[in-house]
């Protein structure tokens, strides 16, 4: 589900780091990523996609990884940079793939973020 957001909220990543899914953005395991997102699928996620040196959140939403079909000549290095994420907006299923290795965007498990 989309969030709406308040004007210029922003994200405080450390008070919630421990809740982060994939804090290693660019030297991280491939193999081990790619096994951590197929163990993984069907968790509730919140995803962020952040702007600026305050971490101004430009969009949120929450879903679960889904991984779905992969096409068979898809690279180690594009199934571990991007995750599926899906929801249900209305009466239609939304998929959106925000990237594991960029960090304008932070994926939190949900039931964390709740607990804080």
């Amino acid at each position: 589900m989309i969030i709406k957001l308040a004007a210029q909220e922003t994200l405080d990543i450390v008070k919630f780091s421990d809740c982060e899914i994939f804090k290693e953005k660019k030297e991280f395991d491939r193999n081990e990523r790619l096994t951590f997102i197929k163990e993984n699928e069907g968790q509730r996620v919140t995803v962020f996609f952040i702007r600026g040196k305050t971490n101004r959140i430009k969009s949120k939403y929450e879903g679960e990884i889904f991984l779905g079909k992969q096409p068979s000549k898809v690279s180690l290095k594009v199934q571990t940079s991007v995750v599926r994420v899906k929801f249900t907006e209305g009466d239609r299923t939304v998929i959106k793939y925000p990237m594991t290795d960029d960090k304008t965007f932070r994926i939190y498990r949900s039931e964390c973020l709740e607990s804080k």
